[in-house]
């Protein structure tokens, strides 16, 4: 069975909190959480806070089983401008040593982007130069997400895979991200997927048979849903992404390792133990 992680908001400031929160998704029958890139951001204002997390997620009988580094301009692993993309790199050397501290053997990340596709890539591959060692020595395999740009378009990360032909370098296949840049052509004027390209002049580049794309590298997916016109991030079945398709994929994928409730989180504070049921019934291959 497929192992399924969630991530919840639990890392309140004050302990009592915490524990209220703790205590509510082990009785939802959660066992395994997502490093967030919220707790990273976190972690690297509070490091102390690393072996106090451990020891709370342990008391409730849960733990951390994959993460997801931050994202956002600059943050990214395709940041082309110089002393942004060494602020980068160097941050993502402590991501990854958090998720070895915290027995976390897989890490997602955005490869990024920017106004020069080409430089972005250049960089996203120096990254890589720099990081897989630290990741390898650390047991963290960086696993590189699709969204609908340019820079994350499949044939740019299948060739990011195909150059280091690592094992701890894969992909990540997010559902709802693939739905978009798949069924996004049938929303002209609606779908979220053309600005990133047509902002730097480029002609969209839909995709196809993502999943398939992704078979042989695929360490960890997110789960989630929409309409194919924006991100929605819904619950599996609230949308059109294909799921027996999409399992019939999963089942066959040599490396896969988890796959990630990514459903947006309601309110903070709330802990949505209706995602694990929607999780039980998407398919018997899932272990919730």
């Amino acid at each position: 069975m497929i192992p399924v992680t969630y991530r919840c908001p639990w890392t309140a400031e004050r302990k009592e909190d915490r524990r209220v929160l703790l205590k509510a998704i082990a009785e939802s029958g959660m066992r395994r959480l997502v490093l967030s890139y919220a707790m990273i951001e976190q972690l690297i204002l509070q490091p102390e806070l690393l072996p106090v997390w451990r020891g709370e997620l342990k008391e409730f009988g849960l733990g951390f089983m994959d993460s997801h580094a931050p994202w956002g301009k600059g943050k990214e692993l395709g940041t082309a401008e110089e002393d942004l993309h060494k602020q980068s790199v160097a941050r993502h050397k402590m991501f990854i040593r958090f998720c070895h501290e915290l027995d976390i053997t897989s890490m997602t990340v955005h490869p990024g982007g920017g106004p020069d596709p080409e430089a972005a890539f250049a960089a996203l591959l120096q990254s890589l130069e720099e990081l897989l060692p630290v990741a390898e020595r650390a047991g963290v395999t960086l696993c590189l997400e699709n969204v609908w740009t340019p820079m994350d378009h499949s044939t740019r990360l299948l060739e990011a895979v195909r150059r280091f032909d690592t094992p701890f370098l894969g992909l990540c296949y997010d559902t709802g991200h693939a739905n978009l840049s798949e069924k996004g052509r049938l929303f002209p004027g609606e779908s979220d997927v053309p600005r990133s390209w047509t902002t730097l002049g480029l002609p969209v580049a839909w995709e196809e048979n993502l999943a398939e794309k992704f078979h042989p590298w695929l360490v960890n997916c997110h789960f989630h849903d929409n309409h194919g016109i924006s991100d929605e991030h819904n619950l599996p079945g609230d949308g059109t992404v294909d799921w027996p398709h999409i399992f019939s994929v999963l089942k066959k994928a040599p490396r896969l390792r988890c796959v990630q409730c990514e459903v947006r989180i309601p309110a903070a504070g709330v802990v949505p133990s209706v995602w694990r049921e929607a999780f039980r019934k998407l398919s018997p291959e899932l272990d919730a």
